[in-house]
This record gives C-alpha cells, structure tokens and sequence, in this order.
C-alpha cells in the first residue's frame, strides 16, 4: 500500500488521524489516539507495543521518563550523561556498581573521577561510604570539601607502605 499527499510536506495539516468518540456532525473526535501530521510528527496516545528488534535515530522522553522492566540498558558508544537529578544504582546483588578499565594498551587514564565545580567546603564531601544505610547511616570513610579525609569507623591499615 502507497499512501501519498498532494500537499507538501508541512505541520499545518493532519496526513492521518484515528479517534474514539467520532462525532459525525462535528467531524471531531473525543480522543485522538493516532495520528500523523503533514511534516510526518507522529502522535499515540497510550501504550506502543513492539515485539522485535526496533531501531530508533532520536529517543526523546518529555513527560514520565523511560522505564525498562527486563533486558537492562547497553550503551554501545556515546556514553550516558545525566543534566540533572542525579543517580541511584539499586541492587539486591553483591556488586552494585562495578567500573572496568579494558584498555591494556594505553593505560595511562583515570579509572574513576569524582569533580565538583565548589570551592573548598566543609558543608560537601566528595566521597562518602555509608554502612547501615536502612537504619542509622553510619558514614565509615569520606573524603571532605575541606579537603580532608576521614576514617570514621573500623581504623586505616596500610599494607602496602605510605608514602
């Protein structure tokens, strides 16, 4: 099936519209639930189901965010970049948070960074190991804004040497 408009391409016309609640004196519609502008912007309201492989170039997601419920997240190339809200890594697993260096050709990088854009602080810490967290939130080690580190339970014990 070929589909085509005489009209150009353009957002001031509707190629395709599905409704519920067709009003045939009003030629409206209560709900739109499809629907396809001249400039091919396509809108569904409620669920999009896919059962196989889909390629998307862009992924926008403007009002509830995205949620995976299996297969996880792989990210290929380009990384992850959160603007703002931060973070949390949930999992009933032993190891919650794992960061692998594969390259061992060059090895001359930082395996893990942690930055701030403050000055020097005591009111921020940069880094923060917290036992008990469900309960009384026993912080065991931090590094301060200060900057100063804190070995707050359990004592240091250097094998290696310092320096």
């Amino acid at each position: 099936i070929h589909v085509g408009a005489v009209r150009s391409a353009s957002s001031a016309y509707y190629f395709l519209q599905l409704g519920a609640g067709y009003n045939s004196g009003s030629d409206t519609s209560d709900e739109t639930l499809f629907s396809i502008r001249g400039d091919g912007y396509t809108t569904i309201s409620g669920q999009l189901l896919v059962n196989n492989h889909t390629t998307v170039d862009s992924l926008q997601a403007t009002l509830n965010g995205i949620e995976i419920l299996q297969g996880g997240l792989t990210v290929r190339n380009g990384g992850i970049d959160v603007d703002d809200g931060g973070a949390v890594i949930k999992n009933t697993n032993l190891t919650v948070l794992r960061v692998l260096h594969l390259n061992t050709i060059d090895d001359n990088g930082t395996i893990l960074t942690a930055e701030t854009t403050s000055d020097f602080a005591s009111n921020i810490d940069l880094f923060r190991a917290i036992m008990n967290a469900h309960d009384t939130k026993d912080i065991v080690f931090q590094v301060s804004g200060e900057p100063r580190t804190y070995v707050n339970l359990g004592g240091l014990q250097a094998v290696g040497g310092v320096d």
